[in-house]
């Protein structure tokens, strides 16, 4: 009886035993399972550590290059920034002197315009004023133009050619016929035209003859000739005609006598009227 217990029981923990060893077997698969898939997760994470190491190995090379182009454009920009200070600085320069200059030529400026100023003061001083309203009739004017003057020169003369003045001579014994304000008819040389004209004054003035002119005394009656037409220019000759009183027919007669034969010399009293 209890070697049969025995065998039963060496049979039953034999049992156990292949049940273990099918129970190991089948954990070792598992596990072999386990140990594959972790070896090709490990796999694939090594190849993801690869490409990650590729790829942080082409970032560090971009990282590389871009802080080499970095560090070049910055040495550039720091050249660049000399180059611009050292053109600023010089620039910087060159206007402190134009605004010196400025300043200096807006002193100089000034100046010269208070020059022009007293040149003008002294100018308008210097200016030359007609006394009368008139053309100026002096030839070739233009080229006294930067010539010297002499003190009391004569530079131009100024005529008011609406009215002219002539010296007419007439007979001493005449004179007495003649009047202030007396019509006259003035004809140029070698025209018919006659210009009206008055006696502008009574003042009687003897012609000074020479002994190579020698003639019956004349004297000198100034005449207004009306010209406002402007045709008339001074320096023109010509002969007058003069409006006297009228006189008596034995008046007429003793004037011709005294003109032949020069009764006032001998007779102071005789006038020939």
């Amino acid at each position: 009886m209890s070697l049969l217990a025995f065998t039963k029981i060496c049979n039953r923990k034999e049992l156990i035993g292949k049940t273990q060893l099918l129970d190991a077997h089948g954990k070792q698969a598992v596990l072999r399972g386990q140990i594959e898939q972790r070896k090709n997760a490990i796999a694939a994470q090594r190849s993801q550590i690869e490409q990650q190491q590729s790829l942080k190995a082409a970032h560090t090379a971009q990282i590389g290059e871009a802080n080499r182009q970095l560090n070049d454009t910055l040495d550039t920009d720091a050249d660049e920034l000399k180059r611009v200070t050292a053109q600023t600085m010089t620039a910087k320069a060159e206007v402190a002197a134009a605004v010196a200059q400025i300043n200096s030529q807006k002193q100089l400026t000034d100046k010269w315009e208070r020059d022009i100023k007293q040149l003008l003061a002294q100018r308008e001083k210097l200016k030359l004023v007609a006394q009368t309203t008139g053309t100026v009739i002096t030839r070739d004017l233009d080229l006294r133009n930067g010539m010297r003057l002499e003190a009391g020169e004569e530079i131009l003369e100024v005529v008011d050619l609406k009215q002219l003045t002539a010296e007419v001579k007439i007979r001493q014994e005449d004179k007495d016929l003649v009047n202030t304000l007396a019509k006259v008819r003035f004809y140029r040389q070698g025209d018919r035209q006659p210009y009206s004209a008055v006696v502008e004054d009574s003042s009687i003035v003897p012609v000074v003859q020479t002994e190579e002119n020698q003639q019956k005394p004349m004297v000198q009656v100034r005449i207004a000739i009306d010209n406002q037409e402007r045709l008339l220019l001074p320096g023109v000759e010509g002969y007058a005609h003069i409006h006297c009183q009228n006189l008596r027919v034995y008046q007429k007669v003793g004037r011709e006598f005294n003109k032949l034969f020069n009764l006032g010399k001998y007779f102071p009293g005789l006038k020939g009227n």
